[in-house]
């Protein structure tokens, strides 16, 4: 192996060169290094503040690590709730829908049965009522041929008075027309009363089934609102 300066290996002057250079400010210091010994505090002082900048980023990674995965637990919390409450609702609305059902089916028996007995009401008081004037008219047919009867027999009678004289004629009324006329008076009212009772009826009978049609109307409003009320919950859920 060649020796002397021009005999040295690469190796060799390699060695020696950076050998030199690990001596700051040394004679075998870089040439820039040797020229300004400044320059290696500066890049130190850099490597230092890249350092800071480096824990202060990791430190700041970590704290967003900390902060996403506390984000994303409470994401998953709120998601879990959220469900929660759905189910909850969604269960709620079902025992909101079965309810109004059953109100619903409910109120139209009841409707049914208040029509039914609304009915049979009406059919009881029209017969009642039928009867009753049926009874009345024959009654009054019954006084109307009487004073038929009467008022032929009165004329009859007229041609048999028309020769009689005051004494007569007063027997006569008293033996025929007191009577007659008391017994048509009291019929006569009687009718009348009977009559008035019949009217009275009647009205009772008109004023109870308007008012169970204001109670059927009433069972028909509230079946509307359980209908309304149960396609709100249907659309809402």
């Amino acid at each position: 192996m060649a020796t002397g300066r021009r005999g040295q290996t690469a190796a060799g002057r390699g060695a020696t060169r950076w050998g030199r250079g690990t001596t700051r400010g040394g004679r075998g210091a870089h040439p820039a290094l040797a020229l300004r010994p400044e320059s290696s505090i500066a890049h130190g002082a850099r490597i230092q503040h890249l350092e800071t900048l480096q824990r202060q980023a990791k430190a700041t990674i970590g704290q967003l690590k900390q902060e996403l995965e506390t984000a994303r637990l409470q994401s998953a919390n709120d998601a879990q709730q959220l469900r929660q409450e759905l189910e909850t609702s969604e269960r709620m609305s079902k025992i909101r829908v079965s309810l109004l059902k059953k109100q619903h089916d409910a109120a139209q028996r009841q409707s049914k049965v208040v029509l039914l007995q609304l009915k049979q009401y009406r059919e009881t008081v029209k017969r009642a009522s039928g009867i009753e004037i049926e009874q009345l008219a024959q009654e009054l047919e019954a006084l109307r041929a009487t004073q038929e009867r009467k008022r032929t027999e009165g004329a009859r009678l007229n041609v048999r008075i028309k020769n009689m004289d005051e004494d007569e004629l007063r027997g006569l009324y008293e033996s025929e027309f007191a009577a007659t006329d008391a017994a048509q008076r009291q019929e006569i009212q009687r009718l009348e009363a009977e009559f008035e009772v019949l009217k009275g009826k009647l009205k009772l009978a008109d004023d109870q089934a308007t008012e169970r049609e204001k109670v059927m109307i009433g069972h028909v409003e509230l079946i509307e609102q359980y209908k309304r009320h149960l396609a709100d919950v249907k659309l809402s859920g």
